[in-house]
């Protein structure tokens, strides 16, 4: 690492700090848990300007947003979620000493407007934290049943309810059924993108986590999911688009 990343990796870092004391609680999805950390920063507010002074550029894959990467330790952040979970984990390569902010508005990737549940897989701990003041805050996370199915995951065996969507379906393997329910979502209707947000013929909505400022969700990545959001939330300025962190974490047995 050279002086000048040096020296901005310190200054990030400084800003990143953890507050001391923050007030973790769960939510059951299935046999899952999804744990729901409030007061994760120790000053969001500046996190937030970090975040906003940084060059965004459009997202890779199925993102429908802005992407932008400051270089930061990540090593406190690792430990506490390591205490928080009590799982040996550690953060993703891919995440390792830098912080990735996402922002989304209204009009970025209209050719993505139909957003149906997915998983990050290759990971197995996700989490994405909040950095909307609280006056801005609007939907959240949401956490999906595929109806067809009856997964709250892939598949990794093929049940009797799996069996009969797949002869339905015409699909004959376990890699064609995990496809199938990905693209299992209503049409999109008129301009812009949108999430599902509701329960619907596809999907079942079973639990969901309100966005709050300087709230982390950390999940299994495993489980369907998604941004709860719909196309009037949030809007086109910079400092009006959706502004999350997101993190990922491996296994250290991987």
């Amino acid at each position: 690492m050279d002086t000048e990343v040096a020296t901005i990796a310190s200054s990030a870092t400084d800003v990143l700090a953890l507050a001391a004391c923050p007030r973790t609680s769960r939510v059951a999805v299935g046999p899952w848990t999804v744990l729901v950390v409030d007061g994760w920063y120790r000053d969001p507010a500046a996190v937030r300007a970090l975040a906003l002074r940084q060059r965004f550029h459009r997202g890779e894959g199925r993102f429908p947003g802005y992407v932008a990467t400051v270089a930061a330790s990540t090593s406190g952040g690792e430990r506490e979620v390591q205490r928080i979970t009590g799982l040996a984990i550690r953060v993703d390569a891919d995440f390792r000493h830098r912080v990735v902010f996402n922002a989304m508005s209204r009009r970025v990737a209209a050719e993505l407007r139909a957003q149906g549940p997915h998983v990050d897989l290759g990971r197995d701990l996700a989490g994405v934290l909040y950095l909307m003041p609280d006056d801005r805050c609007r939907g959240g996370t949401a956490f999906w049943r595929h109806r067809g199915t009856g997964l709250l995951v892939p598949p990794t065996r093929i049940d009797a309810q799996a069996r009969s969507f797949m002869r339905r379906r015409g699909l004959r393997s376990r890699e064609q059924l995990f496809t199938a329910m990905l693209d299992d979502h209503p049409p999109a209707e008129g301009r812009g993108f949108r999430f599902v947000t509701e329960t619907s013929a596809q999907w079942e909505l079973v639990a969901s986590v309100p966005m709050r400022c300087n709230r982390l969700v950390l999940y299994p990545s495993a489980l369907f999911h998604s941004a709860l959001v719909t196309d009037e939330m949030f809007g086109e300025l910079r400092s009006t688009r959706r502004l999350t962190q997101v993190m990922f974490f491996t296994s250290s047995a991987r």
